[in-house]
């Protein structure tokens, strides 16, 4: 299966917009059954997905080795994958457990989100796209990379912030991304801030969990400082999102809310 697929985009570089087509990482979404149970959603990369599956029931305390998985069997079809284990006394807990969907980076996203079809917020997104200075959008998310005093200190933290061309109004950071963005949405409730109006600036990837949490809580327009997944950018093109990655210096490139 493949692992990337080339997308039309518009970057801007340097003042100037050009169409190009970029090469974007594709999320896979993989249904493990653990003894004929839906057991867990995985959101990854296509590849070595035996190794994942196994690694991740060990890692997650299921099974101790692969000498007590009797069987594994992958349907691409399906987009599933079911395994067997050599005793069931040994998934202990599973009966209670609920599928999870568990993402690109252990972000844990509810399933129902992922059949939600969110309001339409009318051309809010359309309003910011249409606007938008890219020089001083790149001047904007230069300061908001340089706000997170936990990442200066210790390298070990992502970044969330909320607000406009030149004025960052939220600002959160975390070691967790999910909980970074998690912290600007419930900041942004507390001070009534209408999340449709403003942009959601992201110091990581884009996943498709992450577009989801950001939707859900209202956004329209994302911007980000590292690179989005396909699934992601489809997400944000069916709802209209505007949507921009790998912010940095003087380029930016525009994925989806192309500017009219």
């Amino acid at each position: 299966m493949k692992t990337s697929e080339f997308y039309s985009i518009i970057k801007y570089n340097n003042g100037k917009m050009v169409d190009n087509p970029d090469d974007i990482a594709v999320e896979y979404s993989l249904d493990v059954y653990v003894n004929g149970q839906k057991f867990v959603r995985l959101l990854c990369t296509p590849k070595s997905l035996k190794s994942l599956c196994l690694g991740f029931l060990r890692s997650e305390g299921i099974i101790e080795s692969d000498g007590d998985v009797e069987s594994f069997h992958f349907d691409e079809e399906e987009c599933s994958a079911f395994i067997e284990t050599r005793k069931d006394d040994k998934i202990f807990g599973i009966e209670e457990k609920k599928l999870n969907v568990v993402g690109t980076s252990k972000g844990m996203v509810s399933e129902d989100i992922y059949g939600k079809n969110f309001k339409q917020t009318e051309n809010e997104a359309d309003n910011i796209a249409r606007d938008v200075d890219f020089k001083k959008l790149l001047e904007t998310v230069e300061r908001f990379g340089q706000m997170s005093e936990l990442f200066k200190n210790t390298g070990c933290a992502h970044s969330c912030g909320a607000g406009s061309v030149g004025n960052i109004e939220v600002f959160e950071d975390d070691i967790g991304r999910h909980n970074a963005l998690d912290k600007v949405v419930g900041s942004c409730m507390l001070r009534g801030i209408d999340t449709s109006k403003v942009i959601l600036f992201l110091s990581g990837r884009v996943s498709s969990e992450m577009l989801l949490k950001a939707l859900g809580g209202g956004f329209r327009a994302v911007v980000s400082r590292s690179a989005p997944t396909n699934a992601a950018v489809d997400i944000a093109r069916k709802n209209g999102i505007f949507l921009c990655g790998f912010a940095r210096e003087d380029k930016i490139n525009i994925y989806s809310g192309f500017p009219s």
